[in-house]
């Protein structure tokens, strides 16, 4: 594969105080995310940690740190390795977790001292010799990778295609060139019954494995089902109600009464809704002329603006990974080439070799003014075909 040109920065490996406030943030974000690591605890689960107090969390962590530090200096003197006179690891050699979040979920979200400290604790917790963490958080506590989730456009929802069948994900793998157990899962992102009576496609939610099978199909032509589909990376959106229309909550836990998006009536649902009514929008009020389900909604795109400060890494068009074209763009606040993948078969051509070195050219500062020469005292600056056409006429005397 050919690389292409650098229009963006690689992911951050370190923090880099002279970044704008935009990139700091994202830099602090993908930091954090590779310092930390998920672990799902089964509900009902009686080996599990009962004390969820801060402390029995610090108890919790006290244990998983003496535990890793066991772990860290087997698995340091096998590589042969040197340890001070005192038995210590060096510094770089210490797996610690220097936090331990207990969610309402039941699972724990644990940040070590580096990157690399989550990556030995996810080797740990792969050997199943070590019974590490089971023996500690439990017999069912099993560590949650990160989810890179993409929406498909415009996909064929007439039967052709079913995402609940592993046999047409293992074709959508095979279709582009996937390797086996690229997508994890796949679902529509809207319910067969909730769709109008002619309706012949639908949105769906593909979840990868990894960052790079993601981007993978980011920067391919996919089909589904033999149609050419459009693919977008999934951000952080604002969480809408698909049964009242309101923000900040899901239909499982929503006790209004069932509202059209089209047009908020309650007369009827969204398959029953003609073009002939007017739309209106849950949140906005009776005054306004939009869908609850409209992206052009003024409560929406402040939500998401919200959303966007929070997650950095919604305006980052690819998962980032080692390579500088899935980083941050280099200006977040400036208008920008928009990133692309290198090409995969051939060198660019010449004429998209010279747009892309003028894109990044400087602009030309703005003409001088002569001072005091007395070919042209008080005229600016101009071109030398210029000069010599005034030359030439006798506007400007020769040198």
């Amino acid at each position: 594969m050919m690389s292409g040109p650098s229009l963006c920065q690689p992911v951050p490996t370190a923090y880099n105080p002279a970044a704008l406030a935009d990139h700091t943030r994202l830099q602090q974000h993908l930091l954090r995310t590779e310092r930390t690591v998920l672990i799902e605890v089964a509900s009902g689960d009686a080996t599990a940690p009962a004390d969820r107090s801060p402390t029995g969390n610090h108890t919790v962590r006290e244990t998983l740190n003496k535990r890793l530090a066991e772990l860290d200096q087997d698995d340091f003197l096998f590589e042969g390795g040197l340890v001070a006179e005192d038995g210590e690891l060096p510094e770089d050699a210490r797996t610690q977790i220097r936090g331990i979040t207990p969610l309402k979920s039941g699972a724990y979200l644990l940040e070590f001292n580096f990157a690399e400290g989550a990556t030995r604790f996810r080797t740990y917790a792969r050997n199943p010799a070590l019974c590490f963490p089971s023996s500690i958080l439990g017999q069912w506590a099993v560590i949650k990778e990160k989810a890179h989730t993409l929406i498909f456009r415009f996909v064929s929802c007439g039967g052709m295609f079913d995402p609940s069948n592993r046999d047409h994900l293992d074709e959508l793998e095979q279709d582009n060139n996937l390797l086996e157990g690229a997508i994890v899962s796949a679902s529509w992102l809207k319910r067969a019954d909730h769709r109008s009576l002619k309706q012949t496609v639908a949105s769906l939610k593909v979840v990868c494995s990894s960052a790079e099978a993601a981007n993978h199909l980011l920067q391919s032509r996919v089909f589904v089902a033999g149609h050419l589909i459009t693919i977008r990376k999934d951000v952080q959106e604002p969480t809408r109600c698909n049964k009242c229309q309101h923000y900040g909550h899901i239909r499982n836990t929503c006790k209004n009464e069932e509202r059209c998006p089209s047009c908020a009536s309650s007369d009827h649902t969204t398959a029953e809704c003609s073009i002939s009514f007017t739309p209106r929008c849950m949140s906005c009020g009776p005054n306004s002329t939009h869908a609850s389900s409209s992206r052009s909604c003024p409560i929406f795109k402040r939500l998401c603006d919200d959303l966007d400060h929070r997650f950095p890494e919604n305006s980052m068009p690819f998962f980032p990974t080692g390579e500088a074209w899935t980083g941050p763009p280099p200006h977040p606040n400036r208008p920008h080439l928009q990133q692309r993948a290198p090409r995969r078969t051939h060198p660019p051509s010449r004429a998209t070799r010279i747009v892309l070195t003028m894109t990044f050219l400087p602009l030309p500062s703005p003409p001088l003014r002569r001072q005091s020469t007395l070919d042209n005292f008080g005229y600016s600056a101009t071109t030398s075909s210029q000069l010599q056409h005034r030359r030439r006429t006798g506007s400007v005397p020769s040198q």
